[in-house]
């Protein structure tokens, strides 16, 4: 009889064992499947706050092009602010032509368990990169030009 209730301990301490190897394996998988959405979200609102940050900046009045570059960066570093995830640097530059705006925004992402990562050679950070160009299109005479065509095909 005693040898039966030795069995049993084993298979129950054995459970215990197996909970502690694999429970921190799930929680780091866990983790990096965080930092991964976190990664993808990022690259998103990147991607669409350059797009949206060239249009508008190609869309002003403004006379002087150094106001406007002003102004774009300002308006698209308050968006980026407000919506990036675990970010740790944000670079935003543009540049205006007289027929096109640039916008480019670089950032960088630590990631998760940086100091194994460097042991085992990743670099301590994931880089995002985005630039977008828009034409620079004025809308009175965009809108002269579709009347013209407008009035071409009518007649």
């Amino acid at each position: 009889m005693k040898e039966k209730s030795r069995v049993k301990r084993t298979q129950k301490g054995s459970l215990t064992v197996e909970a502690s190897i694999i429970l921190p394996l799930v929680i780091i998988i866990i983790a990096l499947l965080l930092y991964l959405s976190f990664f993808l979200y990022n690259r998103c609102v990147i991607a669409q706050m350059s797009y949206i940050a060239a249009l508008r900046g190609s869309l002003s009045e403004e006379k002087d092009d150094r106001i406007t570059e002003q102004n774009i960066r300002q308006e698209g570093t308050v968006l980026l602010n407000k919506r990036l995830l675990a970010q740790n640097s944000i670079r935003f530059d543009n540049t205006m032509a007289s027929k096109e705006v640039t916008v480019s925004i670089v950032s960088h992402m630590r990631v998760p368990f940086t100091s194994l990562a460097n042991e085992v050679g990743v670099r301590g950070t994931w880089r995002m990169e985005a630039g977008k160009t828009v034409k620079r299109i004025d809308p009175i005479d965009f809108i002269r030009g579709c009347r013209i065509l407008e009035n071409a095909t009518d007649g």
